[in-house]
Order: C-alpha cells, then structure tokens, then sequence
C-alpha cells in the first residue's frame, strides 16, 4: 500500500495537478453528467411524458426493472446485444427509439 501511494505521489507531482485541482475536476465532471442526464430525462418526457411506465423503470435506484410491464417482455425477447445496449443506456435517443419501436411492432399508437 505504502509502495502504491508513493507511485501516486510521483504521478501527481509529473503531472503537476494538486489533489484540490483533480477534486476541482471531479466536481465539474459530476456537474456536467448531472446537467446532461437532467437533458437526456426532459427529452424523454416531452415525447413520452409516461415513458417510465411503458419501460418498467424502477422506483427507486435499487429497485430493478419491472419485468411484468409488456415493454420489458418485448425486450426479453430481442437479441441479448440489443436488450444489453438498451438497459445499459442513458441516451434519450436511444430509450425513444426503441419505445417507437415497441410501439410499431406491438401495433400500439404512437
């Protein structure tokens, strides 16, 4: 451990960045992430106002996906890649996207 720090006291002394600065970073970073996700969620919401009903969103960060809702049950049976890319995202684009398309192939309105 003690080998480890001195690895990263070396490091930040050659890059000459304080632990202050990269907290500076970090904070802004999160600040970003946060402003973006806010963006990514006010998207969804105008095109679908209930999106996290069709999708079986959780309720709560711990809670999972509600599995019962038919979106979840159209997306059991996609490719694992897709079901992957579409329950790891966070891109409005792409939640719009495959709700459109739930939709057309359930027959559902738009």
């Amino acid at each position: 451990m003690e080998a480890l720090h001195a690895r990263m006291e070396a490091v930040e002394k050659a890059l000459s960045v304080s632990k202050s600065q990269i907290k500076e970073l970090c904070d802004k970073l999160s600040a970003l992430y946060n402003h973006v996700h806010r963006e990514n969620i006010e998207a969804l919401e105008d095109e679908f106002p209930n999106w996290r009903d069709i999708v079986g969103a959780p309720d709560r960060e711990n809670d999972g996906p509600d599995d019962s809702v038919p979106f979840r049950k159209w997306l059991a049976g996609k490719s694992s890649a897709y079901r992957h890319r579409i329950e790891s995202t966070s891109s409005s684009e792409l939640i719009s996207e495959a709700i459109r398309l739930f939709r057309k192939e359930q027959g559902l309105p738009k």
